[in-house]
């Protein structure tokens, strides 16, 4: 949450491709904040946002800033990344009001041991990773918990069955699947196996019947 991430930066003036890399060059990475009528461009130390990174459970957390004592609160806009090395090169943060609605996306977090895989050896496929919300940008939860425990063989848990924290409206299908609990290979490869085997059987009979009509000697014609 926003009083937990907090972060000093440096207001800068100079801009321009070589300011950048030689800030690189120093362990800093330049940013810019805008929004609410605000526009400061910042310096940030890239050791201490890369640990303030490490707090947090999505990019999509509010954090504050200060500027030397100017205090605002901030949503990650976008962080530009090298091609090659994926390092940071830039940052954009957009300014927020903490009662503001926003719409971000937050992961989906995974507890607990479903009981068609612990119990009947199923698999268990997590198909959707985060969830898109609209919330209060202070009350942006830092994850979506699922407890998957109960679910059995087969069974499919949907966005329409994920617990919402109040005051939080879930924009994504209600219908998309979310976790799903399957047979094992194993098992599909045998059922699909004697499927196969049941099919090829039938044409076999079909033949046999064919040929037995086919051999069927003709009426005998009445004499003359």
């Amino acid at each position: 949450m926003a009083n937990e991430l907090k972060m000093s930066c440096a207001r800068r003036t100079a801009g321009g491709s070589s300011v950048a890399r030689r800030m690189r060059g120093q362990g800093d990475v330049p940013a810019v904040v805008y929004g609410h009528g605000k526009n400061i461009n910042i310096t940030l130390n890239l050791h201490d946002f890369t640990q303030l990174m490490k707090k947090m459970h999505s990019e999509h957390a509010v954090l504050t800033l200060d500027a030397e004592g100017e205090v605002v609160n901030v949503l990650i806009k976008e962080i530009q990344r090298h091609r090659a090395t994926h390092n940071i090169q830039h940052v954009d943060f957009v300014v927020v009001d903490l009662d503001e609605i926003v719409t971000v996306s937050v992961p989906i977090i995974t507890i607990g041991d479903a009981d068609g895989v612990k119990n009947f050896g199923g698999i268990m496929e997590v198909t959707l990773r985060e969830v898109q919300i609209q919330c209060k940008a202070g009350s942006i939860p830092d994850d979506i918990t699922v407890d998957v425990t109960p679910l059995k063989l087969h069974e499919v848990l949907r966005v329409a069955n994920l617990v919402i924290p109040e005051g939080v409206k879930v924009l994504d299908d209600p219908e998309t699947p979310v976790v799903v609990i399957s047979s094992s290979a194993a098992e599909d490869s045998a059922a699909s196996e004697a499927s196969g085997e049941a099919t090829a059987e039938e044409p076999e009979v079909i033949t046999a019947r064919k040929k037995e009509e086919e051999a069927e000697p003709e009426a005998p014609k009445g004499k003359k």
